[in-house]
């Protein structure tokens, strides 16, 4: 395996404007690992299950129920990206918390090499911010920001890649 750095797009579906980040890891974490980045990248709080849906293969979070999504289903502490993606253009899906269902595409965007002195996982460019915890999936969160339901302490616009990139560059693995 060569040894690279993984740039993804990452979108909520259906976010109007678009909730988005882009960032680059390198290409021998686990999907269980680039969960904890999404987390932080998105700026989710890691409350709920997850699963990744990778060529047509689900992977999981780590002590799920395999049971419930079919047996060729591997954990995500098992599988690592360079595993499964192998080609730039490659599309794929994170699904953050069943009940609200907060459905993210990614789209592997470039390989790059790696570059000495270089810190990675690193947030690039992004916008909007993340929608709170338990706001009810994305016409939930539409329907609590019309009524301004946050009261101020929220807002939508804001996405801070520095406080983000501060936080990347204290995950523990």
């Amino acid at each position: 395996m060569k040894e690279e750095i993984f740039q993804f797009k990452i979108t909520i579906i259906d976010s109007k404007p678009r909730i988005w980040r882009r960032f680059q890891v390198h290409n021998d974490i686990t999907f269980q690992e680039l969960h904890g980045i999404i987390q932080e990248v998105m700026g989710w709080l890691n409350y709920h299950m997850f699963v990744f849906q990778v060529k047509k293969k689900n992977i999981l979070m780590s002590g799920a129920d395999a049971s419930l999504f079919g047996e060729e289903s591997p954990y995500g502490n098992e599988v690592c990206l360079y595993e499964m993606l192998n080609r730039v253009g490659q599309k794929f899906l994170y699904i953050y918390d069943f009940a609200d269902d907060w459905q993210h595409g990614i789209v592997f965007e470039k390989r790059l090499p790696v570059k000495k002195d270089m810190i990675f996982p690193v947030c690039i460019d992004g916008a909007m911010a993340c929608p709170p915890e338990d706001s009810g999936g994305i016409q939930g969160y539409y329907d609590k920001l019309e009524i301004n339901q946050w009261k101020g302490d929220f807002d939508p616009h804001h996405f801070n890649i520095d406080s983000v990139n501060t936080n990347l560059r204290k995950l523990d693995w």
